[in-house]
């Protein structure tokens, strides 16, 4: 799953950068997994491909969204929010993203979370997975005050 925006502390200048291109190269490489998957249809049958091309699309999102998010950079609490992502069994969001709304589209943000959320779903329902029926608590967003100032989840 998708792992918080914090994975930046420490980090050499130009970091962001390089993990905004890694991100990149991990959507496109999941995007032709898609394309490529899809070409075998025919030949290991069809549910085993289907499941794994939902896969490689849940993973296109994620990989999207770390991209959007990017070092979710703040000056302040009130510039941090947490997206939903995933599904739980039994209904809701399966974790939690933190960002920051200074340079990010929340509407974009908003529509890959839906999304996400959506085709995890439906994974779940083609595994008929089971699980404790529990609502996360959705975590409070913060603007850490250590360089490099970035929105973090409590």
């Amino acid at each position: 799953m998708i792992g918080a925006a914090s994975g930046m502390r420490g980090a050499p200048p130009g970091g962001a950068r390089v993990a905004a291109s890694g991100a990149r190269l991990g959507s496109l490489v999941a995007a032709f997994a898609v394309l490529g998957l899809g070409a075998l249809a025919g030949c290991n049958g069809s549910d085993k491909v289907e499941a794994v091309t939902l896969q490689a699309r849940i993973d296109v999102i994620e990989a999207e969204v770390r991209t959007r998010i990017g070092p979710a950079a703040c000056t302040s609490d009130g510039e941090c929010r947490v997206l939903p992502m995933g599904a739980l069994a039994c209904g809701g969001p399966s974790s939690f993203v933190p960002y920051s709304i200074r340079a990010t589209d929340e509407g974009a943000l908003g529509r890959l979370s839906a999304d996400h959320q959506a085709l995890s779903a439906e994974q779940l329902k083609e595994r008929a997975a089971v699980g404790t029926c529990i609502a996360l608590q959705v975590p409070a967003a913060y603007c850490e005050l250590s360089a490099p100032l970035s929105c973090k989840a409590r």
